[in-house]
């Protein structure tokens, strides 16, 4: 399950490490709280850049990597080793479709053991 953006809690963290508080940072965090997919940073630079058209990639790997080094969101790699995130960031498994490739997030307290 995903959470919804937490716009006080994203400002909160950025400025206790300094950063400042974008409108593209937030646009980012945003498309990536809403996702379902796990997208990759060029899936999320493609959600962002309609509503931010001079957004760069970089400035979305950028922000992805400040993101995650705050606790804010996760990097994975699955089967393929491309870079994915997730906002969700408690503790959680995923399960993917061997045919379509599709991830989901799967809660099950017996798998931490």
């Amino acid at each position: 399950m995903h959470r919804r953006s937490d716009r006080a809690a994203v400002g909160q963290r950025l400025k206790a490490a300094g950063l400042k508080f974008t409108h593209q940072r937030l646009a980012i965090y945003d498309a990536l709280a809403a996702a379902v997919t796990h997208p990759t940073a060029e899936e999320i630079h493609g959600l962002v850049k309609a509503a931010y058209p001079m957004l760069s990639l970089n400035t979305v790997y950028t922000t992805l990597e400040t993101l995650q080094s705050l606790g804010l969101i996760q990097q994975m790699r699955f089967l393929d080793n491309t870079a994915r995130y997730d906002a969700n960031v408690d503790a959680h498994h995923h399960v993917i479709c061997l045919a379509c490739r599709k991830i989901e997030d799967f809660g099950d307290p017996s798998l931490d053991r």
